[in-house]
Protein backbone atom coordinates (compact mmCIF):
# COMPACT_ATOMS: atom_id res chain seq x y z
CA UNK A 1 0.00 0.00 0.00
CA UNK A 2 1.78 2.81 -1.46
CA UNK A 3 1.96 6.27 1.11
CA UNK A 4 1.05 10.09 -0.27
CA UNK A 5 1.90 13.07 0.83
CA UNK A 6 -0.13 16.13 1.05
CA UNK A 7 1.33 19.49 0.17
CA UNK A 8 -0.61 22.49 1.71
CA UNK A 9 1.85 24.41 -0.77
CA UNK A 10 0.53 22.90 -3.46
CA UNK A 11 -3.02 24.36 -2.34
CA UNK A 12 -2.31 27.70 -2.06
CA UNK A 13 -0.19 27.72 -5.50
CA UNK A 14 -3.13 26.28 -7.15
CA UNK A 15 -5.64 28.86 -5.19
CA UNK A 16 -3.54 31.64 -6.22
CA UNK A 17 -3.10 30.78 -9.99
CA UNK A 18 -7.10 30.47 -10.26
CA UNK A 19 -7.59 33.82 -8.29
CA UNK A 20 -5.12 35.61 -10.52
CA UNK A 21 -6.49 34.09 -13.89
CA UNK A 22 -10.38 35.25 -12.66
CA UNK A 23 -8.65 38.14 -12.12
CA UNK A 24 -7.15 38.69 -15.05
CA UNK A 25 -10.47 37.65 -16.55
CA UNK A 26 -12.25 40.24 -15.05
CA UNK A 27 -9.87 43.26 -15.89
CA UNK A 28 -9.65 43.65 -12.12
CA UNK A 29 -5.53 43.75 -12.83
CA UNK A 30 -4.03 47.14 -12.62
CA UNK A 31 -1.66 46.45 -15.51
CA UNK A 32 1.18 49.00 -14.57
CA UNK A 33 4.39 47.51 -16.08
CA UNK A 34 6.90 47.01 -13.13
CA UNK A 35 10.16 46.84 -15.35
CA UNK A 36 11.28 46.27 -19.17
CA UNK A 37 11.40 42.30 -17.63
CA UNK A 38 8.18 42.43 -17.63
CA UNK A 39 7.19 43.20 -21.06
CA UNK A 40 6.52 41.00 -23.27
CA UNK A 41 8.14 41.69 -25.81
CA UNK A 42 11.46 41.57 -24.04
CA UNK A 43 13.56 40.00 -26.37
CA UNK A 44 13.12 43.01 -28.83
CA UNK A 45 13.35 45.65 -25.91
CA UNK A 46 14.85 47.99 -28.47
CA UNK A 47 11.30 47.63 -30.90
CA UNK A 48 9.58 49.60 -27.14
CA UNK A 49 8.76 53.26 -27.89
CA UNK A 50 10.86 56.12 -25.89
CA UNK A 51 8.07 55.82 -22.98
CA UNK A 52 8.62 52.36 -22.60
CA UNK A 53 5.11 51.69 -22.89
CA UNK A 54 3.40 49.69 -26.17
CA UNK A 55 -0.10 50.69 -27.58
CA UNK A 56 -2.77 49.45 -25.75
CA UNK A 57 -5.47 47.06 -27.59
CA UNK A 58 -8.65 48.74 -27.72
CA UNK A 59 -11.31 47.42 -25.40
CA UNK A 60 -14.04 45.22 -27.29
CA UNK A 61 -17.57 44.68 -26.38
CA UNK A 62 -20.44 47.09 -25.83
CA UNK A 63 -19.93 50.37 -24.81
CA UNK A 64 -22.00 53.35 -23.55
CA UNK A 65 -22.62 56.09 -26.43
CA UNK A 66 -21.89 58.37 -23.50
CA UNK A 67 -20.53 58.47 -20.02
CA UNK A 68 -20.56 61.39 -17.39
CA UNK A 69 -17.64 62.99 -15.59
CA UNK A 70 -17.84 65.47 -12.62
CA UNK A 71 -15.27 67.54 -12.08
CA UNK A 72 -14.91 67.91 -8.54
CA UNK A 73 -12.14 67.41 -5.62
CA UNK A 74 -11.50 64.63 -8.22
CA UNK A 75 -12.64 63.21 -11.32
CA UNK A 76 -15.84 61.10 -10.58
CA UNK A 77 -16.49 58.63 -14.13
CA UNK A 78 -19.85 57.38 -14.38
CA UNK A 79 -19.39 53.39 -14.33
CA UNK A 80 -22.79 52.48 -15.51
CA UNK A 81 -22.74 51.08 -18.57
CA UNK A 82 -18.32 50.21 -18.86
CA UNK A 83 -16.98 46.96 -18.71
CA UNK A 84 -14.24 45.44 -16.38
CA UNK A 85 -11.59 46.15 -18.76
CA UNK A 86 -12.45 50.37 -18.99
CA UNK A 87 -12.86 50.69 -15.71
CA UNK A 88 -9.28 49.19 -14.80
CA UNK A 89 -7.60 51.02 -17.99
CA UNK A 90 -9.37 54.00 -16.23
CA UNK A 91 -7.47 53.26 -12.69
CA UNK A 92 -4.31 52.26 -14.29
CA UNK A 93 -4.22 55.97 -15.66
CA UNK A 94 -3.56 57.26 -11.61
CA UNK A 95 -1.14 54.80 -11.35
CA UNK A 96 2.67 54.75 -11.24
CA UNK A 97 5.70 53.30 -10.27
CA UNK A 98 7.30 54.11 -6.63
CA UNK A 99 10.52 55.11 -7.30
CA UNK A 100 11.05 54.66 -3.53
CA UNK A 101 10.51 51.27 -3.68
CA UNK A 102 13.62 50.93 -6.34
CA UNK A 103 15.74 52.79 -4.71
CA UNK A 104 15.46 50.93 -1.47
CA UNK A 105 15.73 47.94 -3.61
CA UNK A 106 18.75 48.64 -5.95
CA UNK A 107 20.43 49.68 -2.35
CA UNK A 108 19.31 46.23 -0.75
CA UNK A 109 17.07 48.14 1.95
CA UNK A 110 14.22 46.64 2.73
CA UNK A 111 11.43 47.73 0.55
CA UNK A 112 8.40 47.09 3.44
CA UNK A 113 5.95 49.89 3.89
CA UNK A 114 7.03 50.83 0.42
CA UNK A 115 4.31 49.39 -2.26
CA UNK A 116 6.03 48.79 -6.05
CA UNK A 117 2.95 50.92 -7.27
CA UNK A 118 1.27 53.73 -5.86
CA UNK A 119 -2.07 53.71 -6.83
CA UNK A 120 -4.71 57.45 -6.56
CA UNK A 121 -7.32 55.78 -8.41
CA UNK A 122 -10.66 55.08 -5.97
CA UNK A 123 -12.80 52.30 -7.28
CA UNK A 124 -15.87 54.18 -5.80
CA UNK A 125 -19.53 52.20 -5.94
CA UNK A 126 -21.05 54.32 -8.98
CA UNK A 127 -18.08 55.79 -10.10
CA UNK A 128 -14.19 55.75 -10.80
CA UNK A 129 -12.54 58.73 -8.73
CA UNK A 130 -9.07 59.40 -9.97
CA UNK A 131 -7.04 63.20 -9.45
CA UNK A 132 -8.03 65.93 -11.97
CA UNK A 133 -4.72 65.93 -13.56
CA UNK A 134 -6.26 62.92 -15.23
CA UNK A 135 -8.82 64.90 -16.96
CA UNK A 136 -7.10 64.74 -20.46
CA UNK A 137 -5.98 61.47 -20.73
CA UNK A 138 -9.88 60.52 -19.51
CA UNK A 139 -10.73 62.03 -22.10
CA UNK A 140 -8.61 60.92 -24.50
CA UNK A 141 -9.50 57.29 -23.61
CA UNK A 142 -12.79 57.32 -23.91
CA UNK A 143 -13.57 59.52 -27.04
CA UNK A 144 -10.76 56.60 -28.62
CA UNK A 145 -13.61 54.02 -27.98
CA UNK A 146 -15.92 56.42 -29.49
CA UNK A 147 -17.94 57.48 -26.12
CA UNK A 148 -18.68 60.74 -25.97
CA UNK A 149 -17.72 62.73 -22.41
CA UNK A 150 -20.13 64.91 -20.47
CA UNK A 151 -18.01 66.73 -18.66
CA UNK A 152 -20.40 68.25 -15.40
CA UNK A 153 -18.14 71.22 -13.52
CA UNK A 154 -18.45 71.34 -9.58
CA UNK A 155 -15.63 72.74 -8.71
CA UNK A 156 -15.40 75.08 -5.28
CA UNK A 157 -15.78 78.10 -7.57
CA UNK A 158 -14.09 80.09 -4.36
CA UNK A 159 -15.06 83.44 -2.74
CA UNK A 160 -14.46 87.37 -4.54
CA UNK A 161 -11.79 88.73 -2.22
CA UNK A 162 -9.55 92.12 -2.60
CA UNK A 163 -5.83 91.45 -2.78
CA UNK A 164 -3.29 92.89 -4.50
CA UNK A 165 0.32 91.81 -4.62
CA UNK A 166 3.07 94.52 -3.49
CA UNK A 167 6.47 92.77 -5.05
CA UNK A 168 8.38 92.44 -8.22
CA UNK A 169 8.41 88.73 -9.73
CA UNK A 170 12.49 87.65 -11.33
CA UNK A 171 12.19 86.56 -14.99
CA UNK A 172 11.92 82.48 -13.38
CA UNK A 173 9.35 83.14 -11.84
CA UNK A 174 7.64 85.48 -14.70
CA UNK A 175 7.90 82.82 -16.64
CA UNK A 176 6.10 80.27 -14.32
CA UNK A 177 2.88 82.74 -13.91
CA UNK A 178 2.84 82.65 -17.66
CA UNK A 179 2.44 79.36 -18.22
CA UNK A 180 0.14 78.76 -14.96
CA UNK A 181 -1.81 81.56 -15.54
CA UNK A 182 -3.80 79.83 -18.67
CA UNK A 183 -4.76 76.89 -16.75
CA UNK A 184 -7.61 76.34 -14.54
CA UNK A 185 -5.50 73.84 -12.52
CA UNK A 186 -1.92 72.75 -12.17
CA UNK A 187 1.20 72.13 -9.70
CA UNK A 188 4.64 74.46 -9.64
CA UNK A 189 7.61 72.29 -9.27
CA UNK A 190 10.44 74.35 -8.03
CA UNK A 191 13.73 73.51 -6.17
CA UNK A 192 14.10 75.64 -2.78
CA UNK A 193 14.66 79.13 -2.78
CA UNK A 194 12.61 79.30 -6.25
CA UNK A 195 10.03 81.71 -4.85
CA UNK A 196 7.03 79.30 -5.23
CA UNK A 197 5.07 81.09 -2.51
CA UNK A 198 5.72 84.42 -4.30
CA UNK A 199 4.16 82.50 -7.51
CA UNK A 200 1.31 81.37 -5.45
CA UNK A 201 0.70 85.04 -3.60
CA UNK A 202 0.94 86.95 -7.32
CA UNK A 203 -1.75 84.51 -8.79
CA UNK A 204 -4.38 84.85 -5.79
CA UNK A 205 -3.77 88.55 -6.56
CA UNK A 206 -4.78 87.84 -10.28
CA UNK A 207 -7.92 85.59 -9.77
CA UNK A 208 -9.27 87.77 -6.75
CA UNK A 209 -10.57 84.74 -5.29
CA UNK A 210 -10.01 82.15 -2.11
CA UNK A 211 -7.69 79.48 -2.32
Amino acid sequence: MGVSFYDPADVYRSRGRSLIADAQRNGDLIGVRISIADDEDTQDPWTLPPSRKRMERPIEGPLPERVQIIRANLLYVEKQGLPPAMLNRLLRLAAFQNPEFYKAQAMRLPTYDKPRVIACGQDLPQHIAVPRGCLTETLALLQAHNIRPEVRDERFAGTPITAEFDGQLRPIQEKAVAAISVHDEGILCAPTAFGKTAVAAWLISKRKVNT
